[in-house]
């Protein structure tokens, strides 16, 4: 699945998860998305940078009346412009009752395909909600981090360098 512009977002669903019967895809441009179109706004977060994937709306159903599919398993890939194979990136995610996105702390993976370039394998414990991936940002490159200069600076995923 993919919208048809340069260097789009591209995910692959690899395990929908055991009793879904029919899931719903949709991306949009995490760079503009407006309230109309999702219902809600994607603010940058700290101590990331832009964020990396278009805003993937996951929605699963199962059984034959089609009923909401939230809890349980699923993985997919994605396709991360510009991305490499050193970098930090998290998951957050939106829920339908939410407004801003939340860090999945717990319950999502974000690691690099086997033999891909750009592509990423993430896992996440529920769906039928909003997701977007964000890089982290390093601040140790700029500045040693704030760090004192004699000082080894440890870059923090989503947080400031120590």
């Amino acid at each position: 699945v993919y919208r048809t512009v340069p260097a789009a977002t591209r995910v692959s669903v690899t395990d929908f998860g055991a009793g879904a019967t029919r899931t719903l895809i949709t991306l949009v441009d995490s760079q503009t998305v407006d309230e109309d179109e999702l219902g809600r706004l994607f603010p940058k977060q700290d101590h990331y940078n832009h964020w990396a994937t278009d805003v993937i709306r996951i929605e699963r159903f199962s059984g034959s009346d089609f009923a909401p599919m939230a809890s349980g398993t699923f993985v997919f890939d994605v396709y991360i412009p510009h991305s490499g194979a050193t970098g930090s990136y998290q998951v957050f995610k939106t829920t339908p009752t939410g407004t801003t996105p939340e860090q999945v702390v717990a319950g999502a993976t974000v690691v690099p395909k086997t033999g891909s370039i750009n592509w990423w394998t993430v896992t996440v414990d529920r769906v039928n909600a909003d997701f977007v991936i964000a890089e982290d940002t390093n601040e140790c490159l700029v500045e040693n981090g704030g760090c004192h200069e004699k000082a080894a600076c440890v870059n923090v995923l989503g947080g400031p360098s120590t």
